[in-house]
């Protein structure tokens, strides 16, 4: 079985609607065997997808953008699959790649074989997944 890490902003908005165990059994059917890591503050995410170990094959981020980002940050150049079960408030990035904002609905349409490549943005030596803005926006 492959493994998964879920990493989870445990203050996301949606987490307390959330049945983990059909989590776990959709993860289950995909060939995963997942275990959720939680954040404790701001910029967490990134550190602990940095230290795990190698013989990870999926990191899901489980929670909103700002989570998404920091996940994603941890895994530039790595071969590891990212996926994204919007938690947050808004979820622009799951809006825009096509992903349910239902995070039970999207980890039953979770897609293992259809790995696509995404354009990431940089700015000194930080990614962006979405956007930038300066000024007055």
């Amino acid at each position: 079985m492959k493994k998964c890490k879920i990493i989870m902003n445990p203050h996301s908005g949606k987490k307390k609607k959330t049945n983990y165990r059909a989590l776990y059994d959709i993860l289950r059917k995909h060939g995963y065997d997942g275990e959720i890591l939680y954040t404790k503050a701001a910029k967490d995410a990134t550190k602990i997808v940095e230290e795990l170990p190698d013989d990870i094959d999926l990191v899901i981020s489980a929670g909103g953008d700002g989570l998404a980002n920091e996940v994603a940050q941890g895994l530039v150049g790595s071969d590891k699959f990212f996926s994204v079960l919007p938690f947050g408030t808004a979820n622009v990035f799951a809006n825009e790649f096509g992903i349910d904002l239902d995070p039970i609905k999207a980890s039953k349409k979770l897609d293992i074989n259809n790995k696509k490549k995404i354009s990431i943005g940089i700015i000194d030596k930080k990614i962006f997944l979405l956007m930038v803005g300066f000024g007055y926006d």
